[in-house]
């Protein structure tokens, strides 16, 4: 229920407000962020999510999280919770679906492959990805070279399925961007926005930035929403609590945007427009959730 509520508020919204949707250069900015969630210590959840061994009665059960989520209107579109040993990676496949052409998908330095670029392309969305100095040769020597962007054609590695068959020899035109942090250390981002007249290499730093809102997600989820306080010990209920969790920030995004919309503006006599207290919106939240999901045709 929960699932099909979350894609029923993000489609609504996209939809009827064509107005209030916040785009990057007409574009959707999206992330994609994994994180790893504590479950309560049970035998049952052990065997299905896995977690750390601490050689104890009492090992540590974790699953491991990860969503699909708009920085800029703060709405989460995809989000699943799976065994800890699955890999970011894999997750972030599954995210996929819920993307396409008009989106523009960030990602951190533990997600870029040949495979994913792939497969986010045949979508038809951008992606911008930080990688390792040390992914593969050609970053190597642009890492070493002078060039602050180049256009690359990048191939799959010899292990990757992607290399064999009847793919062996494709390749993907990507772009290489150097982007200067402020303690002077230098990052390499790999992206599909080629045009370096439409997208100059010095709107990269701000625009990689701008992932910082999935950690901020998380950060809410965890430590305001307190969504590892589950109500239950089985695989149904946890599977519940994170996708009730990933609603209520959707509709608090939501309602905390219009009412933030209709409050007054900055006259000059605050130094900054006032804001919405997450804390005390999301307290009132929880109380009212039951009565909100109930109504008719909620406003």
């Amino acid at each position: 229920m929960f699932r099909k509520l979350l894609e029923v508020t993000t489609g609504e919204f996209y939809s009827d407000n064509e107005q209030r949707v916040k785009l990057w250069r007409g574009m959707r900015l999206l992330a994609i962020d994994g994180s790893v969630f504590r479950l309560p210590e049970d035998p049952g959840l052990k065997a299905i999510y896995g977690g750390v061994s601490t050689h104890t009665p009492t090992d540590i059960v974790n699953a491991r999280g990860s969503v699909l989520y708009d920085v800029l209107n703060g709405l989460v579109l995809h989000g699943v919770l799976a065994p800890f040993a699955v890999g970011e990676r894999v997750l972030a496949q599954q995210h996929l679906g819920y993307c396409g052409q008009g989106d523009l998908v960030i990602y951190d330095r533990g997600y870029p492959s040949y495979g994913l670029m792939h497969e986010v392309a045949a979508t038809g969305a951008h992606f911008l990805m930080r990688c390792k100095h040390s992914f593969n040769q050609l970053v190597l020597d642009f890492v070493a070279s002078d060039q602050r962007t180049a256009l690359v054609n990048m191939a799959a590695g010899k292990t990757s399925p992607h290399g064999k068959g009847a793919n062996k020899g494709h390749r993907i035109q990507v772009r290489l961007v150097k982007v200067a942090l402020d303690n002077g250390e230098v990052e390499t981002l790999i992206t599909s926005l080629l045009d370096q007249k439409e997208y100059p290499t010095e709107l990269f730093k701000e625009l990689y930035y701008n992932r910082w809102g999935v950690e901020q997600f998380y950060d809410v989820v965890k430590n305001i929403v307190c969504v590892e306080n589950f109500t239950g010990h089985t695989d149904r209920v946890i599977q519940q609590d994170f996708h009730s969790a990933l609603l209520m920030c959707n509709i608090h995004s939501l309602l905390v945007s219009e009412a933030e919309d209709e409050m007054p503006k900055n006259g000059g006599k605050r130094k900054y427009d006032r804001k919405i207290n997450k804390t005390v919106s999301f307290g009132f939240m929880k109380e009212a959730m039951v009565e909100l999901l109930a109504q008719p045709d909620p406003e």
